[in-house]
């Protein structure tokens, strides 16, 4: 009698456990605030991951990033792509982005014209994309165009580069060279 009132007990305590669970998450609202604790629990480890590689992150800084266009080609090593081929480089991958970035938008117009928003919200995000590869690589070429120009000035940035006049001009040149 005495081992069915111990087997028994475990098993009142478990449907004591669930009648509670099931109780709670009938309270409106209650089961998003599980989820918030939930969420809490399984980010902080990550959370404390990235607050460590963020104390380091000073220490990985060996040099300063903004550079001349002397001071760029000095730190340039001496097996690298001559200068020609990475402009040519960075151009063809302009002009791929350039050309998927077009059949992005012509997507999105057409999603948009069926009501499909899923489609017209990833080929937009698709769309934003190339045009963000677009800037990169046009950045370069023309850092690579003005360098040589004033050697001894710094490399122009992002933010001069988007302040600058004809920045959408640029953006949207495709470059083409017929020889």
């Amino acid at each position: 009698m005495i081992d069915q009132q111990n087997n028994a007990r475990p098993a009142l305590e478990l449907v004591k456990s669930a009648g509670k669970q099931v109780a709670l998450n009938m309270i409106p609202g209650y089961p998003l605030v599980g989820a918030v604790k939930g969420f809490g629990k399984a980010t902080a480890p990550g959370a404390a991951v990235i607050a460590d590689l963020a104390k380091q992150l000073p220490q990985r800084r060996t040099g300063k990033r903004v550079r001349t266009w002397n001071q760029a080609l000095a730190a340039r090593p001496a097996d690298a792509l001559p200068l020609r081929e990475i402009e040519r480089l960075n151009t063809q991958a302009k002009q791929i982005f350039m050309v998927a970035g077009f059949l992005g938008l012509c997507l999105n117009l057409g999603n948009a014209i069926n009501h499909n928003w899923t489609g017209v919200f990833s080929c937009g995000l698709f769309t934003l994309i190339c045009v963000m590869q677009m800037f990169k690589f046009e950045l370069r070429v023309r850092q690579m165009e003005i360098g040589p120009l004033n050697p001894d000035c710094f490399l122009i940035s992002a933010g001069e580069f988007l302040r600058s006049k004809g920045f959408v001009k640029h953006l949207l040149n495709p470059r083409l060279e017929w020889k």
